[in-house]
């Protein structure tokens, strides 16, 4: 609770503010010091883009759990490696999620697929049976092949 002293108030937000920069120098030195310990076996010649570079730094100083601090290192590492690999729209999707989230993304991810035709994974969510009616002297309805249906 805050002091109604407005001198103590004054000093309560200073103290605060500190922490919480201190807190975001500390999540931003996390991922970074993880990126370093990622082993990317090939690098393009391409430089990193700096406006890229200050976004996910912005980004990466409000990633406070261990698990997402992981991910955004492995991130960086690839995008040193790799410029362009993450667009900043990915990023502001990303800082989003929780761990959880990204773990719900990560088992998604693993069982999409994607046909010859398709430029995108996509994720099976079920199939359902089609009918098909033959006409003759008699309507007779058969089933076809389930067909599969595609998020």
């Amino acid at each position: 609770m805050m002091s109604p002293d407005p001198k103590k108030q004054k000093h309560a937000l200073e103290r605060r503010k500190q922490i919480l920069e201190t807190q975001k120098a500390n999540n931003l030195q996390s991922v970074l010091n993880i990126a370093l310990n990622v082993s990317i076996n090939e690098q393009t010649s391409d430089n990193l883009d700096a406006d890229w570079f200050f976004a996910f730094s912005t980004m990466a100083e409000e990633i406070y759990s261990q698990p997402m601090q992981e991910l955004w290192g492995k991130i960086f590492a690839v995008e040193v490696a790799h410029p362009g690999s993450f667009s900043l729209r990915t990023l502001q999707l990303l800082k989003t999620l929780t761990h959880r989230d990204a773990k719900v993304f990560n088992k998604a991810v693993n069982v999409a697929s994607r046909k010859s035709s398709d430029t995108v994974p996509r994720i099976l969510v079920g199939y359902h049976n089609v009918k098909a009616a033959l006409v003759s002297s008699k309507t007779h309805s058969r089933t076809i092949k389930p067909s599969l249906c595609w998020t």
